[in-house]
């Protein structure tokens, strides 16, 4: 069975050097904790997906290429990540699925033109269309979403996957002790590697 880990992008694994937005596509390093998690989990054998709103388009902050080289550099930053998808605008409508070398846009393919007006977190679309090329629907529940937003929350939640604060996600690989807050159990076992009885 694939074991798929979602994580949002900005916030949850990178923030910008300088200023509000990483901007230019370089201005931007990884939060302290997740290298080490998403090292962690790679070596677990997880595939890794980003799924990132870029609304910095719509509001004409950033072209949709700056979007992407963004995407790209953190891909660089982070090559343990197999693509990340991000949408651009506030409707939902267009998605793409960008690796270290193309470019997808999902919502004029096949298989994912059914996502079209729910791509924006917090609907699905992303995560759904995901799963659809990388995955298998009838395991959803048992991926992990992580991020720092509610947005991701209700996502991950819509979609039907486990969701786990960025936070606590990331202090789990520091080192040093670190306070364990309030979780589910199955969270516990996901962060540990074991059942709790």
């Amino acid at each position: 069975m694939k074991k798929i880990l979602f994580l949002d992008c900005d916030g949850t694994i990178r923030q910008p050097v300088n200023g509000q937005w990483v901007q230019p596509y370089n201005n931007q390093k990884i939060i302290r904790g997740a290298d080490k998690a998403i090292q962690h989990y790679h070596k677990e054998g997880w595939m890794i997906i980003g799924i990132s709103n870029q609304g910095g388009v719509e509001k004409g902050h950033k072209s949709l290429q700056d979007a992407i080289l963004e995407q790209r550099y953190t891909l660089e930053l982070l090559p343990q990540i197999n693509c990340i998808y991000i949408c651009p605008d506030f409707q939902g409508n267009e998605c793409y699925q960008i690796d270290k070398i193309h470019q997808t846009p999902v919502h004029e393919t096949e298989w994912g033109k059914e996502f079209i007006g729910q791509f924006r977190k917090p609907d699905a679309g992303m995560i759904l269309a995901a799963v659809k090329f990388h995955g298998d629907f009838n395991s959803i529940n048992t991926y992990w979403y992580i991020g720092d937003r509610q947005e991701d929350e209700l996502a991950s939640n819509a979609a039907g996957c486990n969701f786990m604060d960025a936070d606590i996600w990331r202090d789990r690989f520091l080192s040093g002790m670190y306070q364990i807050k309030p979780n589910t159990v199955k969270q516990v076992e996901f962060l540990e590697k074991y059942r709790v009885n």
